[in-house]
C-alpha cells in the first residue's frame, strides 16, 4: 500500500476516536507534510532513519514542542499500521521522544497585577476584560474570546472548551480571592449582550487581538529581557489561575475541565517561582 492510501484511512481512525476537530486539525498538519514527503512510497519501504531525520530536524531547529508532536503522530500512524496488518514492524519504534523543557516563564500574582495596571491605563477595554477573564475562569484563550451573555444562564456561565469537547458550567459567584473578585463582577462591567470581549467598533475581540493585547500590557510593565526564558504568554494566565485557586481549596481538576490530576498538575508546577512555605 501507498504511504497516502494508508494516511486516508488513518484520517478516518482519527475522526472514530472522537478527537476534537482543532486536534485533529493540529495531527492534519503533520499528516500533510509527511504526505509529500513519503506520500508516493510504499508504506513498508519507509525507514527507521528517513522518519528520525524528520523528528530531529526539529529538535535542532530548537522546536522542541513540534518535534515531540511529530515524534507522536508518526509513532502513531505506523502503529496503526501494525494494528491493521500492513506492516510487520513499526519503523518509528525505535526513535525516542525528544525531551522537553518548559522554555516559558510563568507568572506570578505580583507580575499579573503590575501587567493588568499596565493593560488598565494604557490598553483597550477588552485586553484588561480579557485578563480578568483569564485569572477568574482559568480557561483557554479561544473560550474565553468566546464568551458571550448567550452563555448565561441560571447563575452560570457554560463553556464548551474548544480544544477538548470538555463542557464546564463556572457559577457567577465564582470568587478569586486574591485579587478580591467574582466572575459576576466581571459580568457587570461587560456589554449588557452578546459577546463580553469587543473592540470599540462592536465587533467580538479576536483571540490574536488578546494575545497582542496582553503582550503590549506585559511589555510597559516589564522588559523582555526581564523573564529568564521567553516571557509569558496569554495562555501563562491559566497555570496562575490553578495555582491561585487551589491553595484557595478549589477543586481545580474540574475548573480547568481535565480529566486527569496528572495534566492539571502541570499547570500547578510553577516552574521554580513561588516558594514552598513550611508549616511549624
Amino acid at each position: 500500500m501507498f504511504f497516502s492510501e494508508w494516511l486516508s484511512t488513518y484520517t478516518s481512525l482519527l475522526v472514530e476516536r472522537g478527537l476534537s476537530n482543532k486536534t485533529i486539525y493540529n495531527k492534519k498538519i503533520w499528516l500533510d507534510r509527511l504526505d509529500e514527503k513519503f506520500g508516493h512510497r510504499m508504506l513498508h519501504n519507509i525507514q527507521t532513519s528517513e522518519l528520525h531525520q524528520i523528528i530531529r530536524a526539529k529538535a535542532l531547529e530548537s522546536h522542541a514542542s513540534a518535534a515531540k508532536t511529530a515524534h507522536s503522530v508518526i509513532s502513531d500512524i505506523f502503529s496503526e499500521a501494525c494494528s491493521f496488518g500492513l506492516i510487520t514492524h513499526n519503523p518509528a519504534a525505535p526513535i525516542r521522544s525528544p525531551r522537553t523543557s518548559p522554555q516559558r516563564s510563568r507568572l506570578n500574582l505580583n507580575e499579573w497585577l503590575r501587567i493588568f495596571r499596565a493593560a488598565s491605563v494604557h490598553g483597550f477595554q477588552y485586553t484588561y476584560l480579557s485578563m480578568l477573564l483569564a485569572l477568574i475562569t482559568g480557561q483557554r484563550r479561544g473560550d474565553i474570546q468566546k464568551m458571550s451573555s448567550d452563555n448565561i444562564r441560571d447563575g452560570y456561565l457554560f463553556v464548551e472548551q474548544e480544544k477538548t469537547g470538555a463542557k464546564v458550567a463556572l457559577p457567577l459567584s465564582l470568587h478569586l480571592d486574591a485579587i478580591g473578585t467574582s466572575l459576576n463582577d466581571v459580568i457587570r462591567i461587560s456589554p449588557a449582550s452578546g459577546n463580553i470581549l469587543r473592540f470599540d467598533c462592536g465587533r467580538a475581540a479576536t483571540t490574536a487581538a488578546l494575545t497582542v493585547g496582553f503582550m503590549r500590557a506585559r511589555r510597559l510593565a516589564y522588559p523582555d529581557n526581564y523573564w529568564q526564558g521567553n516571557p509569558p504568554s496569554f495562555h501563562e494566565q491559566r497555570s496562575l489561575s490553578e495555582r491561585l485557586y487551589r491553595s484557595q481549596g478549589v477543586n481545580t481538576m474540574r475548573l480547568l475541565g481535565h480529566k486527569s490530576q496528572y495534566t492539571t498538575d502541570k499547570y500547578h508546577d510553577s516552574r521554580g517561582r513561588d516558594w514552598v512555605f513550611v508549616d511549624q
